[in-house]
């Protein structure tokens, strides 16, 4: 991919922000800078992936997770009876 030049202004305190983080990273601050950017772009990205996953798909998906949960509160409700100790039996309750 070919690449091109940016040229941006930039306040001081912003920059040094910029170069400590970078320098933190072990990065240039071109290599922060376009991490940063490209980051920020796939987040963006995904979220709209997800939106519109959640627009074609969200009925299907809350049935499959309320399916998942009714799964689990039987699982849940299974293990607490096996976890269960009754009381010892007294010789007034067997009688």
């Amino acid at each position: 991919m070919a690449t091109r030049m940016l040229s941006v202004r930039i306040d001081s305190d912003s920059l040094e922000a910029i170069k400590e983080r970078a320098a933190a990273r072990d990065m240039t601050v071109q290599e922060y800078v376009v991490t940063t950017l490209q980051r920020d772009e796939f987040a963006e990205r995904f979220k709209a992936a997800f939106r519109e996953t959640m627009e074609l798909y969200g009925d299907v998906l809350a049935e499959i997770d309320a399916a998942d949960r009714v799964e689990e509160a039987a699982a849940d409700a299974t293990q607490d009876d096996a976890d269960y100790d009754a009381p010892p039996r007294t010789e007034s309750a067997a009688a």
